[in-house]
């Protein structure tokens, strides 16, 4: 609920800025009639003429000038809405590792990067924390890789090739940042609609 109040707020606020504008520009074309009218002749309807398409002119550019405003302020609240989500995922994921579920998680992880890279030339980069499960999960694979525990991460694996030419980021942190990515329009849609 608070998302759509956050919402209407910015769009009340750009209703009232637009109301505020129109008067102005009201006032504005009054005003220039007034003056119009005082004059004669053909002075007078060209003068008169010219205030209203000025005036014309201005409230439009006025009135595009706040709409625009308010849309970046309404995209402004949802980005910073979906960021929150995020950081509220990424705070619960940083948990997992004191999961009975996390062994389980590590093991598919491990599987997914030992499938990407060739197996005899990989080195898994854990955190210290995962070293020892890490070494019984390769053993129940029955894969020989090299450990490096030097990362520092929520949980996970990364992987690369001896050679150091290829890295496969397979860490919570880089799987929220993927997500991030490709479901941000889809969690948009289910927040905002």
């Amino acid at each position: 609920m608070a998302i759509e109040e956050l919402i209407r707020a910015v769009e009340v606020s750009a209703e009232e800025r637009i109301k505020e504008i129109q008067e102005r520009s009201h006032a504005e074309a009054e005003e220039m009639i007034r003056e119009a009218r005082t004059k004669t002749g053909p002075l007078k309807s060209r003068y008169l003429e010219e205030a209203q398409k000025s005036v014309e002119h201005q409230r439009n550019r006025m009135l595009s000038l706040a709409r625009e405003e308010s849309r970046k302020k309404v995209i402004a609240a949802k980005n910073e809405i979906l960021e929150r989500a995020f950081d509220e995922a990424s705070r619960t994921l940083a948990t997992v590792r004191s999961e009975p579920r996390y062994r389980k998680a590590l093991a598919t992880f491990i599987n997914e990067v030992t499938g990407t890279l060739p197996a005899g030339d990989l080195i898994l980069h854990v955190d210290p924390r995962d070293e020892a499960v890490c070494r019984e999960i390769l053993r129940e694979l029955r894969l020989d890789c090299e450990i490096n525990s030097d990362l520092t991460c929520s949980g996970g694996v990364n992987a690369s090739t001896r050679d150091g030419r290829f890295l496969v980021l397979n860490t919570i942190e880089a799987r929220i940042q993927r997500a991030k990515e490709l479901y941000r329009p889809e969690i948009s849609n289910i927040l905002f609609g």
